[in-house]
């Protein structure tokens, strides 16, 4: 169902052991807001439909929840439609993969937690932390599973990734039944990709569950109360669903357990809109891949320098002869702009701003860098790249971009002038490089907001 042309169905699920709005009931509004003008802007018809519950008793509400959501993803599989579920809670999954799954369906379960926990193992007795169980056949079955003519779901056919808190009732029963696990630290090892071939090779298709708490606190940002220390960085959770989605046919997402309120640095909805997004845009091997657009982080520097090495080695792109280190790096270009392109969860280009001057009077002029992997160039990465920094650069009060291109460098002279840029002139002979006096073609946009 992914591909270039899938139609999308947002289906949003706003309750927390069921109170709408409350807690991670809050997180499918503010990702909502993310996502949607990005599916807009691949050209996806994105409809969206809330789920409503009259009830606020947690089980009541879930069944209420998870029925409505089966019709509802019933209906997207017939139409031929992608469903993407924005839920509070991870229950959601169960209703969602009775409408749109089959007997061959596989779920790719990413959370810090297990979600393995029934009525007798619960110590809390929070239901979203049986979800996972209830999916299986293990609880829940008279009240959620059975209305819904969901048959458990084979141990074998559940791969459980990135969690790390686990109860002591989860880990016996995953040893018991053989649910497949791959932690944190696994899914960094490149046998990751071979361990996902061989758990999809008998599935049909595959539904693709993401509690947003898989992902590492400390790298991206924090989720919700429950979040957990040591997880996937947010490359490693793109590059996973990506291969996933490469290799069999989605036929539904969620993202679940998203709280405003913990996330102080605002950086979750984007996450979860790249990981929405490298679900549905994920090709077989050799076609082309979404290229996502992130902030550039500390963590993104060996790829970032090394594309910047590539730069250097053609000659025609900086006067610098050598990469700098990070420290020199990040001491040299401003704190707002700074933006990788990703494409199948590896970076393929990065862009950014360094201040053209020290002085107050030109505190809003900055100079572009964008440089792309060699392996990736002629395919709109640099254009992609450059139109967000333009716009970040906006937001940031820059009203004067520059940028200095050797003129033998018509590509990027040709993509400067595509998005804006004007011919201020030559300077000639302005500096040395290898020996050789080099000139330079100065461009510059003025912003359109200043």
């Amino acid at each position: 169902m992914t591909g270039a042309q899938a139609a999308v169905d947002l289906l949003l699920v706003p309750y927390d052991d069921g109170r709408r709005d409350r807690r991670m009931g809050a997180g499918p509004a503010a990702i909502l807001q993310d996502l949607s003008p990005r599916l807009r802007a691949l050209g996806l018809a994105a409809r969206e439909t809330w789920i409503e519950s009259a009830s606020t008793e947690p089980l009541a509400s879930a069944q209420e929840l998870t029925q409505r959501l089966a019709q509802e993803t019933r209906r997207c599989r017939e139409a031929r439609r992608l469903p993407i579920v924005l839920a509070g809670n991870c229950m959601a999954t169960v209703g969602a993969l009775a409408g749109c799954g089959s007997n061959g369906t596989a779920a790719v379960w990413l959370d810090a937690h297990g979600d393995l926990n029934t009525p007798a193992t619960s110590a809390s007795g929070f239901l979203d932390g049986m979800a996972a169980a209830t999916l299986l056949g293990w609880c829940h079955a008279a009240e959620l599973a059975e209305p819904l003519g969901l048959a458990p779901l084979d141990a074998s056919r559940l791969l459980l990734v990135g969690a790390r808190s686990l109860d002591p009732g989860e880990v016996t029963a995953i040893a018991a039944q053989g649910v497949a696990v791959l932690p944190p630290e696994a899914a960094q090892e490149p046998t990751a990709r071979e361990r996902l071939a061989r758990f999809l090779e008998s599935a049909s298709d595959v539904y693709i569950h993401i509690d947003l708490d898989v992902l590492d606190p400390i790298a991206c940002g924090r989720v919700n109360e429950f979040a957990a220390p040591d997880g996937l960085s947010l490359e490693q959770a793109l590059r996973l669903v990506a291969e996933v989605a490469a290799r069999r046919t989605v036929c539904g997402i969620t993202l679940s357990a998203y709280d405003p309120r913990a996330d102080t640095a605002g950086t979750i909805p984007a996450a979860a809109s790249a990981l929405a997004i490298a679900a549905v845009r994920a090709r077989p091997a050799g076609a082309v891949v979404q290229t996502l657009i992130m902030p550039l982080r500390p963590e993104h520097w060996p790829a970032v320098e090394a594309i910047y090495a590539q730069g250097i080695a053609t000659g025609n792109a900086t006067f610098e002869a050598e990469t700098p280190d990070w420290a020199s790096w990040d001491g040299a270009h401003l704190a707002a702009g700074r933006l990788v392109a990703v494409r199948g969860g590896e970076v393929v280009g990065w862009a950014a701003l360094s201040p053209m001057s020290a002085r107050a009077a030109y505190r809003g002029v900055a100079e572009v860098s964008v440089y792309v992997a060699a392996a990736s160039r002629g395919q709109g990465v640099g254009s992609h790249l450059l139109q967000a920094l333009i716009a970040e650069s906006e937001r940031a009060d820059i009203w004067t971009l520059q940028a200095s291109v050797f003129p033998e460098n018509q590509v990027t002279l040709r993509l400067h002038r595509a998005c804006g840029f004007r011919e201020v002139g030559r300077r000639e002979r302005i500096s040395r490089l290898a020996g050789r006096w080099r000139d330079t073609i100065l461009l510059e946009r003025r912003s359109s907001a200043s």
